[in-house]
C-alpha cells in the first residue's frame, strides 16, 4: 500500500499505517451509513471500538481515554 501511494505522489500524512478489512456490508439497513451512503461516525465508533483500540495499540498509540 505504501509503495503504491508513494508512486502516486501521496503525502506521507495521507497514507494509512494500519487498516482492517471487515466482511460486514455497511448499508443503511445496518445503521452504519445514511440513505445517501454517508458515514454515521458515532454508530461506527460504538460498533467497532474494540477493533479501533487494537489498531491504535498496534500502531503504538492510544485510543481516546485509554
Amino acid at each position: 500500500m505504501k509503495q503504491n501511494a508513494q508512486k502516486h505522489y501521496t503525502h506521507k500524512s495521507e497514507i494509512p499505517s494500519h487498516c482492517k478489512l471487515l466482511t460486514e456490508a455497511w448499508t443503511p439497513d445496518t445503521g452504519l451509513v445514511t440513505e445517501a451512503l454517508k458515514l454515521k461516525r458515532t454508530p461506527i465508533e460504538k460498533k467497532f471500538t474494540e477493533h479501533l483500540k487494537s489498531m491504535y495499540e498496534e500502531a503504538g498509540g492510544k485510543y481516546k481515554d485509554q
